[in-house]
């Protein structure tokens, strides 16, 4: 476990750095085209490409890591990296496959998904579509090769590979988008995915099989995983369709809004959720192989703890000092004053989503190290059909700011509800202790999230409020985890020696 801190570090601080190229992209996003015509057209555009990326690299790389690593195990090196080769092999094929019909069907495709946009803005959409989709086989490809080293516990290419696509997208954005506009972005985007792609490809020197093989034993033992996890996943996050279909109809630029304030929010969960959890998963499969449930019950335990303790105190933070934060980032250029407030208004209820979506996706390494795909589709399908049904209810009566709250709706029961089925998987009586513990550092983040308000509130202009909010929140609440010797520190201190941290393991 004391390689799993290691581990979590070194994607912090690859998030870190990540999230300050995210900002970069999104400030000159906001500049160069703020939220109208062609912004609303490049959302759009992403849509479908969103969707495959969201659903195929988690669900390749959660089935993959387990298998990888339990084959490895019993079977030597070479019948692990012949299944590796031979599933990335099948992924590539079937994938190119279906970014080929979809650029068949392109016109039809985007006209179904936002049937409320004027033309203008459709065929830009389409046009961009034509680059973006090709760029999701990279993406997806890249991102199965990340899993084979996290498969590994090498983290850090994993942990740079991002940081150099995000780099490439940004500077060639910059370059080439004030002559020919939202296109080069489009452009941009595939030559990040493909520099991201290409420092990766180590991995597979001197490993790699030319191989396909639909017969293996493994690889059918995959796809019997994969094939519920995709159909599922297509289904659940079939929300990032129904959202962008209910903001075309709703007045021009909400879908330019509603990007900005997702693109926020998905920052926060890449920085307290995406490190840990990849850091947790490799020992988490070595757990669930060895059927060591207990170890694995307090390894999640551990994980959530630790995410409350920084999670909380950031959004408590975050949601005082959203304004001046866009105003600092956003506002310049294309992107109005009016633009600011409308997102932030957006990004508040995000923010709540966040702990739904942060706090669920160690639930859902539970699932997949316990080789258990079924259960969370079945309970998506209930909590998509919900969405479903509430989602254009709130949209019609708070507009874009509906949206937002749908997807906190949807994060936290689903939160809720994913919780207490894990919990039992693991015999766990633990869920009023969680429960408990959120309680109490949630209460701990508002104070700090006070603090915050009153320190932004005594000075004047976007970085002053920033700085000085940040400063009295962060202190606030170490302070008060200090004075009241909070029970969560103690806990987090048994826990790390209960798993091993302190012992070696």
């Amino acid at each position: 476990m004391r390689r799993v801190a290691g581990a979590a570090a070194v994607m912090a601080a690859s998030s870190a750095v990540g999230v300050l190229l995210n900002f970069a992209t999104q400030a000159y996003l906001a500049y160069r085209f703020g939220a109208g015509t062609d912004m609303d057209a490049y959302v759009a555009a992403m849509t479908l490409p969103a969707l495959l990326i969201t659903v195929f690299i988690p669900s390749v790389s959660i089935v993959l890591i387990p298998i990888f690593v339990e084959t490895m195990q019993k079977n030597g090196a070479d019948a692990a990296w012949r299944t590796a080769s031979n599933v990335l092999n099948v992924t590539v094929l079937v994938l190119t496959a279906g970014v080929a019909v979809a650029l068949w069907f392109a016109d039809d495709l985007m006209r179904r998904i936002v049937p409320g946009v004027d033309a203008p803005t459709l065929t830009l959409s389409i046009a961009l579509l034509r680059w973006l989709l090709p760029a999701t086989i990279l993406a997806v490809i890249a991102g199965t090769l990340a899993a084979l080293y996290q498969a590994q516990e090498r983290f850090l290419p994993t942990a740079v590979a991002p940081l150099i696509g995000s780099g490439v997208l940004l500077g060639t954005a910059v370059a080439l988008t004030p002559s020919h506009g939202m296109r080069a972005l489009a452009f941009a985007t595939v030559l990040g995915n493909a520099a991201q792609l290409i420092y990766l490809l180590p991995v597979l020197r001197e490993r790699y099989r030319p191989v396909v093989n639909v017969r293996e034993a493994q690889l059918r033992k995959i796809a019997l995983l994969l094939a519920p996890l995709l159909f599922g996943g297509l289904i659940v996050r079939a929300t990032i369709v129904a959202d962008r279909l209910v903001a075309s109809l709703l007045p021009k630029g909400s879908l330019s809004h509603l990007e900005y304030a997702m693109r926020i929010a998905a920052v926060i969960n890449a920085i307290f959720a995406s490190g840990i959890a990849a850091a947790l998963y490799p020992p988490m499969s070595s757990q669930a192989a060895a059927s060591d449930l207990h170890r694995l019950r307090d390894t999640l335990v551990w994980g959530q703890r630790l995410l409350m303790l920084f999670l909380f105190p950031a959004l408590a933070i975050g949601w005082v000092l959203r304004v001046p934060l866009l105003q600092l980032v956003l506002e310049r250029g294309q992107f109005t004053p009016a633009d600011t407030l409308a997102v932030a208004a957006i990004v508040s209820w995000f923010m709540l989503g966040v702990v739904g979506g942060a706090l669920g996706v160690l639930q859902a390494r539970v699932y997949y190290v316990l080789k258990d795909t079924q259960t969370p589709v079945l309970l998506g399908f209930v909590e998509t059909a919900a969405y479903f049904a509430y989602l254009p209810f709130l949209a019609k009566f708070f507009g874009a700011v509906g949206v937002g709250m749908a997807n906190a709706v949807y994060l936290i029961s689903a939160l809720i509800l994913n919780g207490v089925v894990v919990l039992r998987k693991l015999h766990s009586d633990r869920v009023l202790d969680l429960l408990g513990s959120a309680a109490r550092i949630g209460l701990y983040a508002l104070v700090a999230g006070a603090a915050a308000w009153i320190a932004a509130t005594a000075v004047h202009g976007s970085l002053a409020m920033l700085v000085a909010g940040t400063i009295a929140g962060v202190l606030c609440y170490g302070l008060l985890l200090y004075v009241v010797h909070a029970h969560e520190l103690h806990v987090l201190r048994s826990l790390l020696v209960d798993v091993g941290v302190e012992d070696g393991a």
